[in-house]
């Protein structure tokens, strides 16, 4: 399951919607190079009640990597991204971006991390706009000082740009991981006791389940609705039939400046996770908006306190 919007009536979507097909996977050839695995007994890839991967989060090596805030040009529109690059073992860069609103992290085919992967036999992987992908196990990914070893990825025939990226960091990697934003910097962290003291929180805003970036939100005219932090969006969308205006962070109406245009569709019937409605894409423009750290791990948005010097 992936959480994505699927909003096509706007320039970006229209251009995010677009068709197009990256190189197949070779699955002969990787045959007779011994790179295509026998099927396990419980698929790597499961969605449970309390997060990807029943709930265990991936375990990284390292300490930090640091995480690029850029801009993408799709058609007419400059939209913002999150890119962070990975390095292989011949010392070849593959972007990511750096998406909390999708579940699962995918590769391009086209990406040369595609040469080492190792793939599950009869795993499907429903990529749209394309032909199905696959699951398969990425020997290193390795993302700035953070090291990963025997990573499940989606791997997609689907070409990578920064409009419409086949290679994505999502939730389920993120698990063991923090991601901080502060003074205009991002960065993630390998989730430590040492690096979550390493930040004071002002204050606390509750996650709806650990592993899950949702939280409770009011909308324009102060009903409950839930809201998914999406770094993946470029702004705040609703995705549910409301009044354009001010949302609120339940219980903490001033911790970011919430503003979202009319909802004029209600995709909600597709956005959800369990019982929770999604009605609210918390985009790049608020997420820039306050110094934070989102642990997924311990279901913990943590605003962050102004430093002793009076930098945010």
């Amino acid at each position: 399951m992936r959480l994505r919007k699927a909003l096509c009536a706007s320039t970006l979507a229209l251009a995010s919607c677009r068709a197009a097909t990256a190189p197949p996977l070779d699955l002969e050839r990787m045959r007779t190079e011994g790179r295509v695995r026998e099927q396990p007994p419980v698929h790597p890839l499961v969605w449970t009640t309390t997060g990807p991967n029943g709930g265990v989060p991936f375990v990284w090596g390292g300490d930090q990597a640091d995480v690029a805030f850029t801009h993408a040009r799709v058609l007419f529109v400059s939209m913002p991204r999150l890119v962070v690059h990975a390095t292989d073992p011949r010392g070849r860069r593959t972007e990511f971006v750096l998406d909390t609103g999708t579940t699962w992290t995918s590769i391009s085919t086209a990406s040369p991390l595609a040469e080492d992967v190792s793939v599950w036999e009869g795993s499907r992987v429903a990529s749209r706009g394309s032909a199905a992908g696959r699951i398969a196990v990425l020997p290193v990914l390795q993302l700035g000082g953070l090291t990963g070893r025997d990573v499940e990825v989606a791997v997609v025939p689907r070409p990578h740009d920064l409009g419409k990226p086949g290679n994505l960091i999502g939730q389920d990697l993120l698990r063991g991981l923090l991601l901080r934003h502060r003074a205009g910097r991002w960065t993630l962290l390998r989730r430590s006791p040492e690096a979550a003291a390493a930040d004071r929180p002002a204050f606390i805003v509750p996650l709806l389940a650990p592993g899950l970036p949702m939280v409770r939100v009011r909308d324009p005219s102060g009903a409950p609705r839930f809201a998914l932090i999406d770094t993946g969006a470029p702004m705040d969308i609703p995705t549910a039939r409301t009044s354009g205006g001010r949302w609120q962070l339940e219980g903490f109406p001033n911790a970011l400046p919430l503003q979202a245009p009319e909802g004029t569709t209600d995709a909600t019937a597709h956005l959800r996770v369990r019982d929770w409605p999604i009605s609210l894409l918390i985009g790049l423009r608020s997420l820039s908006a306050a110094d934070w750290v989102l642990d997924l791990e311990a279901g913990e948005w943590r605003f962050l306190a102004p430093s002793a010097d009076g930098a945010r």
